[in-house]
């Protein structure tokens, strides 16, 4: 492979995304840092009609080595769209575009986005030939595929960029909050674990009286304090799970990003569902006991790092790629019991 150690004035990663698209591309975006620490990195990505989701731009803006985040709308037109990016990005001849889409891109969306990013007068353009060839082996998922991290660190490798990722990854976090929070929970002293039991997919959620068995279970197995963490759209189901922990349970949803990393940074283990929260308990080093149904490929999604255990089971209608399934729960994840999710705990936990 022919090394390309450039010396760019600034490197544009583009990733369509949301949390968790965007949480895999920080170990990319800590190797690039490493390669060229004194280069601009700017983070293109859309952003949605405001709704009661957390978005992409939102996360990418607590790396601290993203320096710019340059959004465009989601609904707008290709004409809309190639005016606001000429604009707000303004290409020079020294500028490096990686382009990494989501992994279900198809053909005809990359040479539609090579054009696109030409006509914005991008010399230096990497990652398209191995997003093509991408394309068909996502197509026949004949074989298992790389987790998402990995891929894209791989097409970076590819295009000639030698980037190596440290294991570890650098995020922003409102450790502040935490202590106060803390504080006022009793916590200090005590373990902790982090539960997450919703999902903007409902075809991603464990039923919630598994997770409210689950949390008797485990605190009077070990004693352990569990705060439960989310999005303002899970209050509600949250003060429902924490009723039934009385004196244990509390509850972190509507905090903001920087916020629960810093909760995320605090607990022992995260035990919950296939989310953006379990990226960002995993890019924080915190083991991960992640309940995953099987709408996608194995290990794809999967959190990066070590010392974690996805519980999985196949069915007949696998990769259906369904945001909602037609059943409730769904197949896949009604065949994970409370007590699997125990047995894998205590192996995340090294609980004897």
């Amino acid at each position: 492979m022919k090394k390309r150690i450039t010396l760019w004035n600034r490197i544009i990663l583009f990733r369509q995304s949301r949390i968790g698209d965007t949480l895999v591309t920080f170990p990319l975006i800590e190797a690039l840092h490493k390669l060229y620490p004194d280069t601009q990195l700017i983070y293109c990505t859309q952003h949605f009609e405001a709704d009661k989701h957390l978005q992409g731009h939102d996360v990418a803006r607590m790396s601290p080595y993203v320096d710019k985040v340059v959004t465009y709308a989601f609904r707008d037109s290709i004409l809309e769209k190639y005016f606001k990016l000429k604009k707000d990005l303004k290409v020079h001849k020294h500028d490096l575009l990686i382009y990494l889409p989501y992994s279900r891109v198809q053909r005809y969306q990359v040479i539609r986005d090579w054009l696109f990013f030409r006509a914005l007068n991008f010399k230096n353009m990497v990652c398209f030939k191995e997003t093509w060839d991408w394309t068909y082996v996502y197509e026949r998922k004949d074989r298992e595929l790389p987790m998402e991290s990995d891929r894209m660190l791989d097409f970076v490798r590819s295009s000639g960029i030698p980037v190596e990722f440290s294991g570890t990854c650098s995020v922003d976090c409102d450790k502040q909050w935490a202590e106060l929070k803390w504080n006022e929970w009793g916590l200090n002293g005590n373990k902790v674990l982090a539960i997450c039991p919703g999902s903007r997919m409902s075809a991603k959620r464990w039923p919630i009286e598994c997770y409210i068995e689950l949390g008797q279970r485990w605190h009077a197995l070990t004693g352990m304090a569990l705060v439960i963490i989310g999005g303002p759209e899970e209050t509600v189901m949250a003060k429902e799970i924490i009723s039934h922990w009385p004196g244990y349970g509390f509850s972190a949803c509507g905090a903001d990003l920087r916020q629960t990393a810093a909760i995320l940074s605090r607990v022992r283990a995260y035990c919950g569902n296939d989310t953006g929260a379990m990226h960002l308990a995993a890019i924080l080093g915190i083991p991960c006991l992640a309940v995953f149904s099987s709408r996608e490929p194995a290990s794809l999604w999967h959190p990066i790092g070590k010392n974690h255990i996805v519980l999985r089971e196949e069915v007949d209608c696998r990769h259906c790629n369904l945001e909602d399934c037609h059943t409730s729960p769904p197949l896949c994840l009604d065949k994970i019991s409370v007590e699997m999710v125990l047995d894998g705990l205590g192996k995340v936990c090294r609980i004897q």
